[in-house]
């Protein structure tokens, strides 16, 4: 095998390990930045409810939970499936 087909196995292997839980991965981020702002929105904002301090921490934690979930995907697919450089 030459090197430039090694590089583009090798090229193609990363960019399915970063593709991986894409679409989780950024669900999360949202996530997260969405509960932050009902964080600060139930605790600073005059009138709003108490609830919406409690909401903002699920959906806090439920985004963290798909971050994590995203990183355990990708590590069990890398276990699976390592590059071979022959």
């Amino acid at each position: 095998m030459s090197e430039v087909d090694r590089l583009a196995r090798r090229s193609a292997y990363i960019d399915a390990i970063r593709g991986r839980s894409r679409r989780a991965q950024v669900v999360g981020y949202v996530f997260c930045l969405v509960g932050v702002l009902m964080l600060l929105a139930g605790r600073f904002e005059a009138g709003a409810p108490e609830i919406l301090v409690w909401l903002g921490l699920a959906v806090v934690a439920a985004g963290w939970a798909l971050l994590i979930w995203s990183v355990v995907d990708r590590l069990r697919f890398m276990r699976r499936n390592r590059f071979e450089a022959e």
